[in-house]
């Protein structure tokens, strides 16, 4: 879903004993739409400013984070900050899910599959099959000469990433604890970080395998690499 139709938001809740209960999807089209056809954000300039604020207050982990950004919105256009406190952000912002947030959004693989395979999933079996083989050798050759160009381990998109989590973690002030743990201070805010674990509060680290920013300034604090502890094997794994 995710997959084809970026933005979109997919909480599964369960009950303690592990039963469905609620299955709660929000297309990006349909949150977007709503927030903008409401009020007169002229301009394209306008909506791609009204969106990236959504983006930052429906994505944002910590209830610190969400406060930021409403904030940001309200000097933008209280209006819509107000219109957004009142169509239940407890339902569609990851900071007010009163679960675990564990970022339930899930491609399904038959479809991207399909997605992939649009034309020749029509052909017969036999020549679907050359095909296809044909087609994922072609993707799993120019992954390969792509990586042999990395200067490290990960590529250049998560290397941009890693480098976003630095520049906004160096400034978080860090109080050492034993046996691995960290606290991390973000104004009010106060977050544990455990490098041993690879595990931090807002659970950004465990849910992408990249240090978040929390982790990233106690990596840093310690004098480590952040790249060191990204959540991937060996670099020869990496690129194999």
């Amino acid at each position: 879903m995710v997959a084809t139709n970026p933005g979109s938001i997919v909480e599964l809740r369960h009950s303690s004993d592990g039963h469905f209960e609620q299955l709660f999807v929000a297309h990006s089209i349909s949150i977007q739409g709503s927030f903008l056809s409401k009020h007169n954000t002229k301009g394209n300039k306008g909506k791609e400013n009204a969106l990236q604020l959504l983006d930052s207050i429906a994505y944002a982990r910590l209830e610190h984070d969400y406060n930021v950004s409403m904030f940001e919105l309200r000097k933008y256009n209280d209006t819509l900050a107000t219109w957004v406190e009142e169509n239940a952000p407890e339902h569609w912002a990851m900071s007010k899910f009163p679960k675990q947030r564990w970022d339930k959004m899930t491609t399904n693989p038959a479809e991207s599959f399909n997605a992939w395979l649009r034309n020749e999933r029509h052909h017969s079996v036999y020549n679907f099959l050359m095909e296809h083989m044909a087609k994922l050798g072609s993707m799993l050759v120019k992954h390969k000469e792509e990586s042999n160009n990395w200067k490290g381990c990960i590529g250049p998109k998560i290397e941009d990433k890693v480098q976003q989590k630095i520049a906004k973690g160096e400034v978080y002030p860090v109080t050492p604890f034993m046996n691995g743990t960290f606290g991390v201070s973000i104004g009010s805010t106060f977050l544990n970080v455990d490098i041993m674990k690879r595990t931090c509060t807002c659970r950004g680290w465990e849910m992408s395998g990249i240090p978040c920013e929390h982790a990233a300034a106690v990596i840093l604090s310690i004098g480590q690499n952040v790249v060191d502890l990204f959540k991937i094997g060996t670099n020869s794994q990496c690129k194999s």
